[in-house]
């Protein structure tokens, strides 16, 4: 019965292990719910414009052992969103008039302590003779609330009536703009962040992700940075700064570190990674003897998401040989089925039974279910973000 019980567990590994890198699944925004406090709507059409910086998708939504799922919406984004607020807004009385909404950002964040944050920002104006005026513009981190489509679309409704609001009560902008102007995508916007202007880098390090994009560094702390064989690198700090060199403590308390001019991100415990600054933002690339991304989130091991292993059950696994050696691996959070352990000495059973046949030898169990591509990512650059692919 035990040996059943393996190959069933071998089985589903197998399973999952030819699993593309990414599943994909899509959303219809729908909601019943009036919107409230309006008698009339400024416009009768209305034109959206997606300037994301991504614009194929708003979740990669985590899913414990099997690969992560990408959502996005069941038509391009501009077209489902266009078509929810035509949908929303048909029992109102409507003005003649054409609004332009810019949508700038729509997605929901990787990080854990991000995970139930919609990060929401759009701009939205009414076209005129003499080219578009502003409406308004928001920026909002809404809280999860019930599904991921109710949590868009009480965004979507909010932005409605504020923008009604904001018209009737004649807080229109009183400047031009062009087209050009207003079609831009948002990582054009993060030009203008200290970080990004900033030429002359001094020595130090940055505690927080806000630290770094403001560039509100702390020349204090006396370190040397050291290349790993893996193309890491390790700090080690000055007697004078002995709290700092545990690995533990370092992980906890620095975001990132800049040296000789150059950036490193603080990634996976105590190993630091090069920052490439382009496209106003920083990208880097996990080197493929630490695990990727995705599962360095999903285990709490980066930094700005520190939080002891012991408190988080449900947790993915990549079995890539940098975490799971000897073909021992742990099967965690299963979706409802309890959890389910291997040992190394289930393992070996199933080796000593297929070893005087070549041909029937089980492959071995500490291969990759997650699939290891998942290692080039950038910042976002206005909520701290580790954006991946």
């Amino acid at each position: 019965m035990k040996y059943h019980t393996i190959l069933g567990i071998v089985f589903l590994l197998s399973t999952l292990q030819s699993q593309s890198q990414f599943k994909h699944g899509s959303i219809t925004l729908s909601y019943s719910k009036k919107l409230k406090h309006i008698e009339k709507i400024p416009f009768n059409e209305i034109i959206v414009l997606d300037n994301r910086f991504d614009t194929t998708n708003f979740l990669i939504d985590e899913t414990h052992v099997k690969n992560p799922e990408m959502d996005c919406f069941s038509k391009p984004a501009s077209e489902e969103i266009r078509t929810y607020i035509q949908k929303i807004t048909a029992p109102f009385p409507k003005e003649s008039n054409t609004v332009y909404i810019n949508i700038k950002q729509l997605r929901f964040g990787n990080l854990i302590k991000l995970s139930r944050t919609l990060f929401f920002s759009a701009d939205a104006f009414i076209r005129q003779k003499n080219g578009f005026k502003k409406i308004l513009s928001i920026k909002n981190e809404d809280p999860f609330r019930r599904n991921y489509n109710y949590t868009i679309v009480i965004a979507l409704n909010n932005l409605i009536q504020e923008l009604c609001s904001h018209y009737y009560h004649h807080h229109v902008d009183t400047i031009d703009y062009t087209l050009g102007e207003i079609n831009k995508n948002i990582m054009l916007e993060w030009a203008s962040y200290p970080i990004i202007k900033q030429n002359n880098l001094a020595i130090g390090t940055y505690s927080t992700f806000d630290n770094f994009r403001n560039n509100k560094i702390d020349s204090s702390r006396q370190f040397i940075l050291k290349t790993n064989e893996d193309s890491t690198y390790h700090v080690s700090f000055s007697d004078s700064n002995k709290y700092y060199k545990n690995k533990t403590n370092i992980a906890k308390s620095i975001f990132a570190i800049c040296y000789n001019g150059n950036l490193y991100i603080s990634i996976y415990q105590d190993n630091f990674i090069p920052l490439q600054r382009q496209n106003n933002s920083f990208y880097f690339s996990v080197p493929t003897s630490l695990p990727n991304m995705y599962s360095i989130i999903f285990r709490r091991m980066f930094p700005g998401d520190f939080v002891d292993a012991s408190s988080f059950g449900n947790v993915p696994l990549d079995f890539s040989g940098a975490q799971f050696n000897n073909g021992a691996a742990v099967l965690i959070g299963l979706g409802i089925i309890a959890t389910i352990g291997i040992t190394v000495a289930i393992v070996n059973e199933i080796k000593k039974k297929n070893q005087h046949d070549p041909k029937k030898t089980i492959k071995p169990i500490h291969q990759k279910i997650v699939d290891q591509t998942m290692r080039d990512c950038f910042l976002d650059m206005d909520s701290g973000d580790i954006v991946y692919h």
